[in-house]
């Protein structure tokens, strides 16, 4: 997302359920999911039979950085309803897509020799990206009536890493004399999360908010989660009148650490009021 300069000098009324009264914000996008991968293998003859079949799961995309966003509120800002928060400046960055699973599989009989090998490999996720600065003032008076209605909200947080694709692989042989199967498997790896940046806040008049669930006044910066490793499934099976042999390895996808937060600066001399419960004067 680009940066975001928004100046608000007139009062804001609003109704209904589900209708926020000033929302400002700089959004990245999403990366995109990695693609699913399926491939098998198929043999048998007389004399002599093997199948191979290797597989992987697409990669997820990174997300999109959040932009910068500054907003500046002077007038009266009231809602009436519920889920309806007055004034929001946001900077969030894009959760990055989380990759594709995988299967492989392998099958392969014969009178005499038959091997079957099968390999595969879950796509790894997409980073999660970084979040913009947020500075943010109100200086007009701010109440809300419903419930789950924040007075003033403002927030950086960074996106999530993407999850790794889980993997199975899985392989079978059979054979009068001289059976071998091999399946070798790992989950792909999750991402790490984008760092929540720093967030100014001052707030120059009242804040009163009436129901339950409704913070007066909110300033956090939020580091993404870091994307969870991908599980893992290997089998192999091989059967023979004589000489049979099997080798099944696997291991899940690792996950990875989440983003850092930033500095969380609040300034305000006004009277803030809350009357629902569960609700916050200044978090």
């Amino acid at each position: 997302g680009k940066g975001v300069v928004a100046t608000l000098s007139s009062d804001i009324w609003t109704a209904g359920s589900d209708s926020t009264g000033a929302l400002i914000q700089s959004v990245g996008g999403g990366g995109g999911n990695g693609g699913f991968n399926i491939s098998g293998s198929l043999s048998g003859a007389g004399v002599g039979s093997g199948g191979i079949a290797v597989g992987l799961g697409g990669n997820g995309g990174n997300g999109g950085l959040g932009g910068d966003v500054d907003a500046i509120s002077s007038g009266m800002i009231s809602t009436l309803k519920d889920r309806s928060s007055a004034f929001i400046a946001q900077s969030i960055g894009g959760g990055g897509g989380n990759g594709g699973f995988n299967i492989a599989g392998s099958l392969s009989g014969a009178g005499t020799g038959s091997g079957a090998i099968s390999v595969g490999l879950g796509g790894n996720g997409g980073s999660g990206n970084n979040s913009g600065t947020v500075i943010a003032s109100t200086t007009g008076k701010i109440t809300t009536s419903g419930e789950q209605s924040t007075g003033v909200l403002a927030q950086s947080v960074g996106g999530g890493g993407g999850n790794g694709g889980y993997n199975i692989a899985a392989g079978g042989s059979a054979a009068g004399t001289g059976s071998g199967s091999v399946s070798v498997g790992l989950g792909g790896n999750g991402s790490g999360g984008g760092n929540g940046n720093t967030v100014d806040l001052t707030v120059g008049e009242t804040v009163y908010t009436e129901g339950a669930q409704s913070g007066a006044v909110i300033a956090q910066s939020i580091g993404g989660g870091g994307g969870n490793g991908g599980f893992n499934v290997s089998a192999a099976a091989s059967g023979a009148g004589t000489g049979s042999g099997t080798v099944g390895v696997g291991l899940g996808g690792s996950g990875s650490s989440g983003g850092n937060s930033d500095a969380v600066v609040v300034s305000t001399s006004a009277d803030i009021v809350t009357k629902g419960v569960a609700s916050g004067g200044i978090l």
